[in-house]
């Protein structure tokens, strides 16, 4: 089963999905990809899966992220091995 948490920027989605994940261990949060910057304390495979621009369109052509969008200049996508997974 696959759980979809959505909303604008800010309202506290990642709260919800690690609240989730402490309540139920059969939850597990998907991590993204994203082409922006790390913030302080963000862990590369833990928060996001930081990567260049050069490699995020690789992983588009190769057909490696189920779905991609371009959110304030920067690309976003999840990778297909969590849908395969699901």
């Amino acid at each position: 089963m696959i759980i979809v948490i959505s909303g604008p920027s800010g309202v506290g989605k990642n709260a919800v999905t690690k609240e989730l994940v402490k309540l139920d261990t059969r939850f597990e949060i998907a991590v993204t990809c994203t082409t922006r910057h790390p913030r302080e304390n963000e862990i590369n495979g833990i928060d996001y899966y930081f990567v260049d621009e050069e490699t995020f369109k690789k992983m588009i052509y190769e057909g490696k992220l189920a779905e991609y969008s371009i959110v304030h200049g920067n690309l976003y996508g999840i990778p297909q091995m969590y849908i395969d997974l699901g």
